[in-house]
């Protein structure tokens, strides 16, 4: 719809509101609204209320399917987009009081997001942390030094042979799911505080989550030996901690740019990714070649990271 700008006194702009939305949000002659701007969008809510809290129903009819298939199926990444894309409360409608587990299950994953009413066949999700959306930056950073230690804790287990610790350290990365999440689901409903970067943003935090799951399959894969069962070669540690380093570089970028440092950073990691690490594969033992991928491809989603935020 489109208002006409109207001039009052000498410095003032007025527009009309439609009287429809009005009614519908409950705002009448004197009530205030908030004004957010989102480049060169101006958002008008009712104060004190967000302007795009979402519900959604959808059912679940033929329960076994999902039961037997979970958590891998299309319902419960259902769940999880709805979170992502912001809504704020979903009634899920089921036949077999089993799937409530499974939904108080998934929701442990979703940070703020609980059970808050529940039937003989429904339940109703609802976020109740909305004050804690206000603090998108602390998590990011948790993020990244929560990220940073995974790496460097699954490094030192590595280089000790300690390889029954993979299994506590691969954990992390849940953790670093739910705030992952936490995370785009804020840059959905709100934005980044920078507006125009709040696509680079997105697609950095989903590489974060990325790098998180490569680091989770070294520690399977390695998780799989006993202590000292297999050595990892000085070569492939040297290459695990430039990867670390690489990681760290950028974290301290992000936070203090530089595009001198920035530069350096890329060039690095070409020379690093596209000489060294196919060096490795090819000199390297057969049982590092897994942890050898899952660290190149680690270094190919820090190149994205920069380029995405750059």
């Amino acid at each position: 719809m489109r208002r006409r700008i109207i001039k009052q006194g000498k410095n003032t702009l007025t527009i009309t509101l439609p009287a429809k939305w009005a009614k519908k949000v409950n705002l009448a002659a004197g009530n205030e609204v908030e004004l957010t701007e989102k480049g060169n969008e101006l958002l008008v809510s009712p104060l004190g209320k967000r302007e795009n809290q979402l519900s959604r129903e959808f059912d679940i009819k033929n329960a076994e399917n999902y039961l037997t298939a979970y958590p891998n199926n299309v319902f419960w990444r259902f769940i999880d987009t709805s979170y992502r894309l912001g809504y704020d409360e979903l009634r899920i409608n089921f036949d077999d009081a089993r799937i409530l587990d499974l939904i108080q299950q998934e929701t442990e994953f979703l940070l703020g997001f609980e059970v808050v009413e529940q039937g003989e066949n429904y339940c109703v999700v609802r976020n109740i942390a909305s004050a804690v959306e206000t603090e998108f930056d602390a998590v990011l950073r948790r993020i990244f030094l929560m990220l940073n230690a995974m790496l460097g804790d699954c490094y030192e287990a590595a280089k000790m042979g300690k390889f029954s610790r993979m299994n506590n350290i691969a954990t992390i990365e849940k953790t670093n799911n739910r705030l992952t999440n936490f995370c785009e689901r804020l840059l959905n409903k709100n934005g980044y505080k920078d507006y125009r970067k709040t696509t680079a943003i997105y697609a950095m935090i989903t590489l974060l989550e990325q790098i998180a799951d490569d680091c989770r399959g070294i520690c399977i894969y390695l998780g799989q030996f006993r202590d000292n069962e297999v050595k990892l070669s000085r070569e492939t540690l040297s290459f695990f901690k430039q990867t670390i380093k690489l990681l760290e570089s950028f974290y301290g970028l992000f936070y203090k740019f530089d595009r001198v440092k920035l530069y350096e950073l890329l060039r690095n990691r070409h020379h690093i990714l596209n000489n060294r690490a196919i060096e490795l594969m090819h000199t390297q033992p057969k049982k590092e070649t897994v942890v050898l991928c899952r660290l190149a491809s680690i270094m190919g989603k820090i190149y994205h990271l920069a380029e995405a935020y750059d």
